[in-house]
């Protein structure tokens, strides 16, 4: 009779200790968001302008899943307005690999709205996992990015000598030119490094387009710089 008592006092108390165990603790942020490193990856940093790959889960009840990546990693650019504002400030808080739940306030989710089977004013879960992150082709928030008056800007990636081009100079350049969409997704419609060969030209002539022109007038031998060029200069 002794050994029974034991054992059932065993199961009883085995459940607790799970539940114990499966307790997450949040940290809160001045927002409102919560999170909670579930696994610590210990990579790179995650920044604003960066590309992230992750995998996610979301959910509105702990049992109940709204949204999910399915198997392929989604992929969006950190602080540019791509996802919620919750989903922009928790996953700013991780880095690669790290494995994290994070709960998002009503106000930087959908708020007072109702979506779908979503309820207004709803807190969301969402538990994600960081895969990996590289640099967006341009993020303007850059400190050495630069503005001109004719709307072209000039990201500066590594500085030169003090020579500066010249209009009628003869300027000879490697180059890749892209096209870009609103989200910083990028293709290439034409590159001197194809052939690796550098591409000549004369400055100030217009035989290359005018952002170009405008752009390496601003440059120095041996500079490094990407160009963001305007329909109004291309």
């Amino acid at each position: 009779m002794k050994n029974l008592n034991l054992l059932i006092l065993f199961l009883i108390f085995l459940p607790i200790a799970l539940l114990a165990q499966q307790k997450i603790n949040y940290k809160k942020t001045s927002s409102g968001l919560e999170y909670a490193i579930i696994k610590n990856g210990g990579g790179e940093k995650v920044q604003k302008g960066y590309r992230i790959y992750i995998n996610f889960t979301t959910r509105i009840r702990p049992d109940s899943v709204f949204d999910s990546n399915a198997g392929k990693p989604y992929v969006f650019i950190l602080g540019q307005e791509e996802v919620l504002k919750g989903w922009d400030e928790g996953i700013s808080l991780l880095a690669v690999g790290d494995s994290a739940h994070i709960r998002i306030p009503p106000s930087l989710a959908y708020g007072e709205r109702k979506l779908g089977s979503i309820p207004a004013n709803t807190t969301l879960l969402l538990e994600v996992k960081i895969l990996k992150v590289e640099q967006a082709f341009y993020n303007l928030s850059a400190k050495d990015t630069l503005t001109y008056a004719s709307g072209l800007k000039k990201i500066l990636i590594s500085k030169g000598s003090s020579e500066t081009a010249k209009t009628f100079h003869n300027v000879s350049m490697q180059f890749t030119g892209y096209v870009l969409n609103q989200k910083g997704y990028k293709r290439i419609f034409q590159s001197s490094l194809t052939n690796s060969t550098l591409a000549v030209f004369q400055l100030g002539t217009g035989r290359m387009v005018k952002g170009l022109d405008q752009g390496i007038a601003t440059m120095t031998v041996g500079e490094k710089a990407t160009f963001i060029v305007p329909p109004a200069l291309g």
